[in-house]
């Protein structure tokens, strides 16, 4: 049993939001995680950015979906309808404290909810030059708002780059655990010749990832959940080792939708061959 502040999962995989949709497709296949973050959904439908969204790389790939999602309401009424087989996070974005409460305080009516992560790093959001939790006075404000709304529990998903003095603000303003880190500004060229700026996911990210993750438990004591690059067993061990408590599994879902029963077995197996 893994053990994250207040929430208590079977294992420490965890699905990353964005991956794997808001829950109600396929659920058979993220029933081996610990548990599953859907898409992050905010106040009211967004459509997404235009296409193209996606960009393989080499070493990954490079994303600028923009949040597409039906919005809290259009969210409430599908979940209501499905069978969740596994502890259920949501992660949430909002641009104010406002927006944040109203969300939460829909959010708070539906009991399977587990926990909600705060989506405070998106990348691909046109209206944010700056990606919002560079802010330590916007990071503090959105974790209190969340800690007075919700006993539940509270995970921040913080950026690159900032993450470890990010952290820091979000234990202090009563967050459970932290996310380290969302995916790395960056930008793709697509076939056509389009440039596109995004957040870049997958194996090129893994390294940072690790130091970030590293750096970030030797300056808070709240659990971390890391997120990077993982494609393996051995990458979920390293992360453990780096410091984490817990391992998303993201992009890799893509290419692998198997993927995460395969990493879970790999990771035992690993486990196992321990002295």
């Amino acid at each position: 049993m893994i053990k994250l502040g207040g929430l208590a999962l079977i294992n420490p995989l965890i699905v990353a939001s964005g991956t794997f949709g808001l829950g109600d497709k396929y659920p058979e296949r993220y029933r081996h995680a610990g548990a599953f973050i859907c898409k992050t959904i905010t106040p009211l439908p967004r459509a997404g950015n235009p296409p193209p969204r996606i960009v393989e790389t080499p070493s990954g790939s490079v994303n600028y979906v923009g949040l597409e999602n039906p919005g809290v309401d259009g969210f409430l009424n599908l979940i209501r309808r499905i069978r969740i087989p596994t502890v259920f996070i949501v992660s949430v974005y909002a641009e104010s404290t406002a927006d944040l409460a109203r969300v939460l305080s829909k959010m708070e009516t539906e009991s399977r909810i587990s926990g909600y992560e705060l989506n405070l790093s998106c990348p691909n959001i046109r209206q944010r030059r700056v990606m919002p939790s560079v802010d330590p006075v916007f990071v503090r404000r959105m974790v209190k708002t969340a800690r007075g709304l919700t006993r539940k529990w509270i995970c921040a998903k913080l950026p690159p780059y900032t993450c470890i003095d990010a952290a820091q603000v979000c234990e202090d303003a009563g967050a459970d655990a932290v996310t380290v880190s969302n995916t790395y500004p960056s930008i793709a060229f697509t076939p056509k010749g389009h440039r596109m700026q995004g957040g870049l996911a997958g194996p090129a990210v893994k390294p940072m990832a690790l130091y970030y993750v590293y750096q970030t438990s030797l300056r808070v004591r709240i659990p971390i959940v890391a997120s990077g690059g993982v494609t393996a067993g051995r990458d979920v061990e390293e992360f453990l080792g780096a410091g984490a408590k817990a391992v998303q599994v993201g992009s890799i879902q893509y290419v692998d939708p198997g993927a995460l029963r395969r990493i879970l077995q790999e990771w035992r197996a690993l486990r196992m061959r321990r002295p």
